[in-house]
C-alpha cells in the first residue's frame, strides 16, 4: 500500500476521472451518478474491508 488514506485515494481517482474524462457531461448528471454509486453496498465495503484488516 502507498500509505495513503482510502478517502484521499478515492477522491483523487474521482478528480482524475473528471479531469481526463468526457467534459461534455453536465455537472448535475455527474453528481447524480456519484451519489447513486456511493449508495451501493459494494462501494461501502471497500473501506470497511480495509478497516477490518487494520483491526
Amino acid at each position: 500500500m502507498a500509505g495513503l488514506p482510502v478517502v484521499w485515494a478515492m477522491a483523487g481517482g474521482s478528480i482524475a476521472a473528471l479531469l481526463w474524462g468526457d467534459l461534455h457531461m453536465p455537472l448535475a448528471w455527474i453528481a447524480q451518478q456519484t451519489l447513486r454509486g456511493a449508495d451501493s453496498s459494494t462501494l461501502a465495503s471497500i473501506p470497511l474491508f480495509l478497516l477490518a484488516g487494520e483491526l
